[in-house]
């Protein structure tokens, strides 16, 4: 198998799929459905697991029994799992954890893939209750098992299993795999920050103008005040917006420079610009703030919302342009060389695409003042 063009072109657009979902479990089931194209399997598991509790260091079976401490585990959220269940899950980590050797080297190295069928040669096979009991009761034959790290002290434990029916993963499988990595792992810190930022402020005050979060060099959310929170509830409905935000932290934690900026500014469901200004902060640089600062709407701007908004033509722009200036039709056609024929054809598809019905409510809607209060809707 060689990573040809069109591998190349499933993996880019894996990498892009995970971002349209919310919770970890969605995202990974989405990113699976790709991941299947490349390499098949029979059955796979995902969940979130703490790979670096506190206090002595503990046993790799200690780590694997303890999923996700650091965030609230939520099993509808936080497990993938297909062609398997929570009952066999339990089933593993009560009696089989301690003797699954992929397992064990894949939490003592963190985003290194491990093959059972070459730490467990034929000739050993079924001498262990992992591979004597528990595989053939489930069915699976070849795997492979990695620790993909997140954040703060999380990992996603990811493993791919595949029937005797089937034959074993090949080492460019296991090389592709390699490149799945970090997809998984942004699919995981994006779903995190999601769940922990995306909710709205207080809906009994007016709405915030700008927020601000202080994260660690390696993405851990330290603090975020009601603004922040506010925005990212905002980000979640952009297209990949919570996504490029948790990218620029994570970039400019571990490349930026000290007092090196990063901007992008989003445009929000209602046409509102926001702007989000990631850089490093303190006294060593160890530290990434997010600053969001909402920004106000010109006439032009707000054209310029709107007609992305309401997918407008450019010459549809050209005549809103003139109706916020009060032209009249016979005006709007000089000043753009038109027919007065043409310029209602324009209106009657403005009207519609904007649903209005005369050139006052239509001019408002256009330059960003709104609706009129006795309007329509």
């Amino acid at each position: 198998m060689s990573l040809n063009d069109e591998k190349l072109r499933q993996l880019i657009e894996l990498a892009w799929d995970v971002a349209t979902e919310s919770t970890f479990k969605a995202r990974m089931a989405l990113i699976m459905e790709r991941f299947r194209a490349l390499i098949p399997y029979d059955s796979v598991t995902a969940t979130l697991m703490d790979s670096t509790p506190p206090g002595a260091s503990p046993s790799p079976a200690e780590l694997l029994s303890r999923p996700a401490a650091l965030v609230e585990f939520d099993v509808a959220r936080h497990f993938y799992c297909e062609n398997y269940s929570l009952e066999l899950a339990a089933d593993y980590m009560a009696r089989y954890v301690a003797h699954d050797v992929v397992a064990r080297r894949a939490v003592a190295r963190p985003g290194t893939p491990y093959q059972l069928s070459r730490l467990v040669p034929a000739e050993r096979w079924g001498q262990d209750p992992f591979t004597g009991e528990f595989l053939p009761r489930v069915g699976w034959r070849y795997g492979v098992g990695v620790a993909i790290p997140v954040h703060d002290g999380l990992a996603v434990g990811f493993g791919p299993w595949r029937s005797a029916r089937r034959k074993d993963f090949t080492r460019a499988e296991v090389r592709l795999m390699k490149l799945f990595l970090p997809i998984v792992s942004r699919a995981a810190l994006a779903a995190l920050l999601t769940e922990k930022l995306a909710k709205p402020s207080d809906p009994g005050g007016p709405p915030p103008r700008n927020g601000f979060a202080l994260f660690g060099r390696d993405g851990s959310l330290v603090n975020a005040d009601d603004g922040a929170r506010h925005f990212l509830g905002r980000l979640a409905e952009v297209p990949h917006g919570v996504d490029k935000v948790s990218v620029d932290v994570l970039t400019v934690g571990r490349t930026g420079a000290p007092g090196d900026f990063v901007d992008r500014t989003f445009l929000l469901g209602d046409g509102t610009p926001l702007r989000v200004s990631v850089t490093r902060v303190g006294p060593d640089g160890g530290s990434v703030a997010v600053l969001f600062t909402e920004r106000s709407l010109g006439p032009d701007a707000a054209l310029g919302a709107a007609a992305v908004r309401l997918g407008l033509t450019p010459r549809e722009a050209q005549v809103g342009r003139l109706v916020i200036d009060g032209k009249s039709n016979k005006e709007i056609a000089v000043a753009l060389r038109l027919s007065q024929d043409t310029v209602k054809s324009h209106l009657k598809s403005l009207f519609r695409k904007a649903g209005v019905t005369g050139r006052t409510e239509l001019a408002m809607l256009l330059s960003g003042a709104g609706r009129p209060a006795d309007a329509p809707r």
